[in-house]
């Protein structure tokens, strides 16, 4: 389907959904959301969400991800994790703000998310920008967090950087890594 122009995806889409229906339009955006690879067709669905039911939630910080938007993302993530009370959506506005600000491409931005995200973030960002760390097995759940991200967002083109840093752990994590390739190739690149 990803092949196909994304309005003949919607006409699709809503023969199949019902649009005036808000839990099928749920559907859609957190279908679309998770796996990035319609970007345009996401950001339709988002805006109808909006305009029909009013909800504005971390979906829009998908949409904006998935259309190119690092730079905008990563801000508006850092703002939500800084304003979140601990609620459960903390770690993934930390994890989306960092993971959009390595792939603005921004040194600068990394830096400015850099002092306000947790200790693992700040070690993966070390990594990131060249500096010499060592990562625990306790990091490796929020490594593959930002790696998955950075993959479903961009492609296993923007990966080197993150790829390199395996070595950087005590224990080999080859294996986590293929699992998250092979887990991810299965469900959007078939």
């Amino acid at each position: 389907m990803r092949q196909e122009k994304p309005r003949d995806i919607i006409a699709l889409l809503n023969r199949i959904y019902n649009i005036e229906l808000e839990k099928e339009i749920d559907f859609l955006v957190y279908q679309l959301a998770d796996n990035h690879r319609l970007p345009l067709v996401l950001a339709y669905y988002t805006n109808l969400r909006l305009k029909k039911f009013q909800k504005q939630d971390y979906w829009v910080l998908y949409m904006l991800a998935a259309n190119g938007q690092y730079e905008r993302t990563s801000q508006v993530a850092l703002d939500c994790y800084l304003n979140d009370n601990g609620g459960d959506t903390r770690r993934l506005f930390a994890t989306l703000a960092f993971s959009t600000a390595i792939l603005s491409g921004k040194e600068s931005l990394i830096n400015s998310i850099y002092q306000h995200v947790p200790a693992s973030l700040q070690k993966i960002a070390d990594l990131y920008l060249g500096r010499s760390v060592i990562l625990a097995s306790e990091d490796i759940p929020p490594y593959l967090e930002i790696l998955e991200r950075v993959l479903l967002l961009a492609g296993p083109d923007s990966l080197t950087a993150l790829i390199e840093a395996k070595r950087h752990f005590v224990v080999d994590i080859t294996g986590y890594i293929g699992d998250l390739f092979y887990d991810i190739k299965n469900t959007i690149w078939l």
